[in-house]
C-alpha cells in the first residue's frame, strides 16, 4: 500500500514528516479512548519510529508499503496506526496479495514453457493450449489435479464431447490435436 502526499509540515530529519499531524491525530484520539498513559507512550514510540523510517525513505511523500525491520509488537502497533491512516483517507486499503501459484498453474507454466522451447509455439497458440488442459483437468479432478496416471479413456472422450464454453460446440478435432499435444507434454517430461 503506498501513496503519496504533497509536504504538509517540515520537521527535522528522522522526524514524523508528513505523517506528523495524522501521528497526532492518532495520539489524541488513544488518549480520548482512555487508553492508559503507558499505552499511548508505547504507541508513541511505535510511530514515531514507523514514521521516522517512512521520512527516511523520501521525505517528499508517503509511501508507507515498504517492508520495515520491526519487532512483532512494534508491527502490531505500528499496524492500528495504518489502519488509522487508511480510515482518514491518507493512503489506500492495502492490495491483497496475489495468490500462491498452485498445482494447476505450476503445471500450466511447465506446460507453456514447453509449448514454447519445444514447439517452437506463438504466445497465443500457447495460451489456447494453456486454456485446454485447464478445462480437460477441470472437467476430470474439478478445481485441482490430482493423479495424472488416473486419467481414463473415458476422460478424453468425455472431454471431447462436452461443449466449448465460448461457442457451445464440441470441436473434437481441435480438442483432440490439443490433448495429443499436452499428454506429449506430460510422457516428456515424465509427469504421466
Amino acid at each position: 500500500m503506498s501513496s503519496s502526499l504533497k509536504r504538509e509540515t517540515s520537521s527535522a530529519p528522522g522526524g514524523p514528516g508528513l505523517l506528523a499531524p495524522h501521528r497526532d491525530a492518532f495520539l489524541s484520539e488513544l488518549r480520548s479512548l482512555g487508553y492508559a498513559t503507558k499505552t499511548v507512550d508505547d504507541y508513541r514510540c511505535a510511530v514515531d519510529w514507523f514514521c521516522a523510517q517512512v521520512h527516511a525513505r523520501d521525505p517528499a511523500c508517503v509511501d508507507i508499503g515498504v517492508e520495515l525491520a520491526a519487532t512483532r509488537q512494534r508491527k502490531r502497533l505500528i499496524a492500528r496506526f495504518i489502519a488509522h491512516l487508511i480510515d482518514a483517507g491518507v493512503t489506500p486499503p492495502p492490495r491483497s496479495a496475489p495468490p500462491e501459484p498452485g498445482p494447476l498453474d505450476e503445471l500450466s507454466l511447465a506446460y507453456g514453457d514447453w509449448l514454447r522451447r519445444q514447439r517452437g509455439l506463438a504466445p497465443k497458440t500457447i495460451s489456447i493450449r494453456q486454456n485446454m488442459l485447464r478445462r480437460f483437468l477441470a472437467l476430470r479432478f474439478d478445481t485441482e489435479p490430482g493423479d495424472l496416471n488416473a486419467i481414463t479413456r473415458d476422460d478424453v472422450v468425455a472431454f471431447l464431447d462436452s461443449p466449448n464454453p465460448a461457442t457451445g460446440r464440441t470441436g473434437a478435432n481441435y480438442k483432440a490435436m490439443c490433448l495429443r499435444s499436452l499428454f506429449g507434454f506430460l510422457f516428456a517430461t515424465g509427469r504421466r
